[in-house]
């Protein structure tokens, strides 16, 4: 080796221009690369969240759907009960209906409890105010339909008459 070429290395530790630049790419890359990650795991994210609610959704909705027959169940008991008529076909109804609700109880749906509560808009949906003197004002004296929630959202508004001021 001659002396001309140990003088251009004579300071292999100082960056070149093109080093430099890689340098800059690599650490642009890098940014990149961090920004995609960070993006796929949101997507990823937000994939889960809507598929979740998408289930409670349809949850719900089937759900809202047993509810007329549940409501059925409960009148055809209550007939049953004011006619007299107490035998078998009585006794299938109320088993039915206890089923179905233990059913609905067990993934989360329970009855709204309205008569003696104050008025709650997002609980109920009053139908008829009544003058009533023993009662509040603005107090649910009966229930007509009930309401129900599903874990911390309401299903079913219960509908409800109230008192007067």
């Amino acid at each position: 080796m001659s002396d001309a070429d140990f003088e251009m290395n004579e300071h292999p530790t100082e960056p070149t221009e093109a080093t430099a630049e890689q340098t800059d790419e690599a650490g642009l890359l890098r940014d990149q690369l961090l920004r995609e990650r960070a993006d796929f795991a949101n997507f990823r994210r937000r994939s889960y969240n809507e598929l979740v609610e998408a289930g409670r959704q349809a949850q719900g909705d089937l759900i809202a759907k047993l509810l007329t027959t549940l409501d059925n169940l409960e009148r055809a008991i209550e007939s049953a009960e004011k006619s007299g008529e107490t035998g078998s076909l009585y006794d299938g109804i109320k088993l039915t209906q206890a089923s179905l609700s233990r059913a609905l109880e067990s993934v989360g749906l329970t009855p709204i409890e309205s008569v003696g509560q104050p008025f709650d808009v997002h609980r109920h949906e009053a139908i008829q105010q009544v003058e009533q003197p023993d009662a509040p004002p603005h107090t649910v004296v009966f229930q007509v339909e009930k309401g129900y929630t599903l874990g911390d959202r309401v299903l079913r508004h219960a509908k409800v008459v109230v008192s007067g001021e």
